[in-house]
């Protein structure tokens, strides 16, 4: 039986040989997608060999070796399995940014996600691990998520100064339990997705973090047995580099709270990123999120008019209506991931109103940004 070797790139095997007694008459060799017995040594046909020979298979392949002397004396050699095969960095996700390009640029509050799958038809040694392979030191408090999307478990693991480049699944505990990372033996067929998660929301960056490359391997020791191939995104963490959000309503006309009306009020809204050489910092605190808006009656002493005194008074945006909670605050979707918004606030009132008193009152328009656009506790 052979062992499987996997490469990370294409490349090209060269065979040398030496007899120190009669010297090496040819070399010859035979590349084989099986393992060969040796009564097949006399059938197969051998090829002369000239230049180093070209390994881009992506299911395995066996190069045999037949090198004879000036005795003809036959030796026979092989090489491992050889395939180019190993974890392949699928897509990247930043916010609502999808990305399979070394472009991606975050905040150091923001998050990055990594999707990586491995398949094979070989067997796993079992005296070997996963490791997560970075290109640099990640900051204290990173938070990595890695979801194994294959077994639907979830482990997760945050930096510490002592960490260094290659971090251990071992390292990562799971979700829900105090059971670590635990390596499947693979018995004929392997199958792997994971989904990576690094989370710089509660680190404290000193410098950027310029071409950040992460890599998944299986590995014996630093011995890498199964690495990363194809290609593996870069992207970079910035300092001071976080998205506002503005919010705008250029309505000055009155409302008459007890006729049977309807009043259109226009608003306005967008995100504003960061920049950096030209192109768009993402930040994904707010990017992940959406609008919302939020309204209170005011009275002429300040205080918010109560949810029974309003009952009649309807509140549109789109074609839904929406109602006041009990703190007086009516909050409503916009209805659109957090981004540039135009739309129309409806205001239906009803002669039927009496439950509210004559005077003059406010209404006071906000926003805030919240992962359903309607649960937030701060509002601008």
């Amino acid at each position: 039986s052979v062992s499987s070797k996997y490469l990370t790139e294409d490349s090209n095997l060269s065979i040398t040989a030496v007899d120190n007694l009669s010297g090496v008459k040819k070399i010859q060799y035979y590349v084989s997608d099986a393992v060969l017995t040796e009564e097949q040594f006399n059938t197969v046909s051998w090829l002369d060999y000239v230049n180093p020979i070209p390994v881009n298979s992506k299911t395995g392949v066996i190069v045999y070796s037949k090198v004879v002397d000036n005795t003809d004396y036959v030796t026979y050699a092989n090489t491992d399995r050889l395939l180019v095969n190993g974890f392949s960095q699928k897509k990247m996700i930043a916010g609502r940014t999808t990305s399979y390009s070394d472009h991606v640029m975050i905040t150091n509050r923001s998050s990055v996600s990594l999707y990586y799958s491995f398949e094979d038809s070989a067997t796993y040694s079992t005296d070997g691990a996963h490791v997560l392979i970075l290109n640099q030191s990640l900051p204290e408090n990173t938070m990595i998520t890695i979801m194994d999307l294959k077994r639907s478990k979830t482990y997760k693991y945050t930096t510490n100064i002592r960490d260094e480049e290659r971090i251990p699944f071992t390292k990562f505990l799971e979700v829900g339990s105090t059971n670590g990372f635990k390596e499947s033996i693979y018995t004929g067929s392997i199958q792997e997705d994971y989904k990576i998660i690094l989370d710089f929301y509660k680190t404290n960056m000193e410098t950027d973090l310029l071409d950040l490359q992460v890599s998944l391997a299986y590995s014996r020791g630093e011995e890498t047995i199964i690495g990363t191939v194809g290609s593996n995104n870069k992207f970079q963490v910035l300092r001071n580099k976080d998205a506002n959000s503005s919010f705008s309503s250029n309505y000055s006309n009155v409302i008459y709270y007890n006729t049977d009306a309807s009043y259109s009020i226009p608003i306005t809204g967008s995100l504003n990123f960061g920049t950096h050489q030209g192109g768009n910092v993402i930040d994904t605190t707010l990017e992940e999120k959406r609008f919302g808006l939020a309204l209170k009656m005011i009275e002429a002493d300040g205080k918010v008019v109560s949810k029974n005194n309003i009952q009649n008074i309807k509140f549109k945006i789109d074609s839904k209506y929406y109602f006041m909670d009990n703190d007086g605050i009516v909050r409503m979707d916009l209805g659109v991931g957090l981004g540039n918004v135009s739309k129309n606030l409806v205001i239906e009132a009803s002669s039927a109103n009496i439950s509210l008193p004559n005077g003059d009152y406010t209404f006071q328009l906000g926003y805030y940004v919240a992962y359903d656009g309607i649960y937030s506790s701060e509002i601008t």
